[in-house]
């Protein structure tokens, strides 16, 4: 009879201290590898979101572009905000990662910039254009220079299903010396160039330039590929903090950021 009384009593303690314990619960704190500029302006902005999706995010910011998928394999990150799906897949294919994609972030054209000349056709024969280094962003800048009729590709080329580097030039008529660039620091490398192939927000953060600008932009639907992603490791995505941190990068606080500073640069993918 008395442990039958007893049994709600104890229920509700139980209970409470379950309660407690979660009120109590440190919010998982989750390392996120960036880059600097708008791409870590970015991440502080989820950071500002996170605290409402009970989660902390600390940025950590790199300075090379293969840094941080290094530290998310090794495991000195939870995860990172700084490449699209296209660079993603090639460091996936060379270095075996085993990353993925977990949401869209925004899109940011790569457009074509010269301090010397203010269109295409002014450029002369000759002239030194400056292309990222890394395979996936050269490939993107060579599309933008056949795209705006400087070069041609070979045929059989698809940039679905790979990159192009410049030994996959099949004809440029103009004789242009493509010079190959660190992607991190392109933009200021244009003074020593004809022109210059890079991401708008890296032109816009390290050389004040905005795509009014550019003497070329790329083809949207190549904008689209290039879509900026969240990317964790692939064992950690049934991870119950992976849904918070998709939230906290979809947010408003995200998207009021690029909205009131980088209006003309980056446009949010959700």
């Amino acid at each position: 009879m008395s442990s039958v009384s007893l049994r709600p009593a104890v229920l509700f303690a139980v209970a409470g201290l379950f309660f407690t314990q979660f009120a109590n619960a440190a919010p998982v704190e989750l390392k996120v590898g960036t880059l600097g500029g708008p791409y870590e302006q970015v991440t502080e902005a989820a950071a500002q979101a996170a605290p409402h999706q009970g989660i902390v995010i600390k940025p950590v910011v790199f300075s090379g572009v293969v840094s941080p998928n290094e530290a998310l394999v090794g495991k000195d990150l939870d995860a990172n905000a700084y490449q699209h799906i296209p660079f993603l897949n090639s460091e996936v294919n060379k270095r075996g990662y085993k990353l993925i994609k977990i949401a869209d972030i925004y899109t940011v054209p790569l457009a074509i910039y010269s301090l010397k000349y203010k269109t295409l056709a002014a450029l002369p024969a000759g002239a030194k254009i400056a292309i990222p280094a890394d395979e996936a962003n050269q490939s993107r800048a060579l599309l933008a220079l056949q795209d705006n009729g400087l070069i041609k590709l070979r045929p059989d080329f698809d940039p679905l299903k790979g990159n192009a580097s410049t030994l996959d030039v099949v004809e440029n008529p103009k004789q242009f010396k493509l010079v190959e660039v660190s992607t991190t620091i392109l933009p200021k490398s244009l003074p020593d160039v004809d022109a210059g192939a890079t991401n708008a927000n890296l032109a816009f953060q390290l050389a004040h330039l905005s795509l009014k600008d550019a003497i070329a932009v790329e083809n949207p639907n190549t904008t689209r590929r290039f879509t900026q992603i969240l990317v964790i490791r692939e064992e950690d995505r049934s991870k119950p903090w992976v849904t918070p941190l998709v939230k906290s990068y979809q947010s408003p606080e995200v998207k009021a950021l690029i909205d009131s500073q980088f209006k003309n640069v980056m446009t949010p993918a959700f």
